[in-house]
């Protein structure tokens, strides 16, 4: 695979690889507890919904981090390039199987 064709292929796997990874880790848990928590390996966006007993009052609660999310995507970018280099070494071991 020459470097052109590899770039291509990373720039519109590493997105897609994290939304996989952002769509694997989605837990959404409002009707039980109350949270709901995007992100892996860290959670970059929460929303939380609460009542207090003494006054019955509903709150909500939403945080977004920018840092973590910068880590998910980094994390992704991570993942795609190891799945690239196992993808290119087995790709070569197959065509030098086949030549012999």
């Amino acid at each position: 695979m020459n470097i052109k064709k590899l770039l291509l292929t990373y720039l519109w796997l590493a997105p897609a690889m994290f939304a996989l990874i952002t769509l694997a880790s989605y837990s959404n848990d409002l009707y039980n507890d109350g949270a709901l928590i995007l992100g892996f390996p860290k959670a970059f966006f929460s929303k939380s919904y609460g009542m207090s007993v003494l006054t019955r009052e509903v709150g909500v609660t939403s945080h977004f981090y920018a840092k973590k999310l910068l880590l998910d995507i980094g994390f992704a970018m991570i993942v795609t390039v190891i799945l690239l280099i196992c993808y290119t070494l087995f790709k070569r071991k197959k065509k030098y199987k086949s030549l012999q």
